[in-house]
């Protein structure tokens, strides 16, 4: 009991460490991957048969949080969350930048960032 198979630990490893490195809900619950919108908190799962390895479904993750459509209504709520959470983002961003293995994860985290700075730039002037 309490076993967990080598290529689940790996996956359950990796997904701490990205909800970790770019300050999102990232889980793993019985093969599914799941993040939440910071924005809207809508859940989008992912499971991890979809793909072939960690790399792949990293990968295939952040494809389909790029596709995602985000529903937030914009009020003075979703601004605070958007701006509190591209801070945070660029922080992380910058953070990871200081190791080179952490390259492409400090750009992601930098994408992240100015894409939600672009939601509050555009909530601000809809004013």
């Amino acid at each position: 009991l309490g076993f967990v198979p080598p290529v689940e630990a790996s996956l359950q490893t990796t997904v701490a460490e990205l909800a970790g490195s770019l300050r999102r809900s990232i889980s793993f619950d019985k093969g599914w991957v799941i993040q939440k919108c910071p924005l809207c908190e809508v859940e989008l799962r992912l499971h991890e048969s979809r793909a072939g390895d960690v790399d792949e479904l990293v990968q295939e993750l952040f494809g389909f949080y790029d596709a995602h459509r985000c529903t937030a209504k914009p009020d003075e709520d979703m601004y605070q969350r958007a701006e509190r959470a591209s801070v945070q983002l660029g922080e992380s961003a910058l953070s990871l930048a200081k190791d080179p293995e952490n390259v492409v994860l400090a750009r992601r985290a930098e994408r992240e960032s100015l894409k939600l700075a672009a939601w509050v730039e555009a909530f601000v002037k809809r004013g």
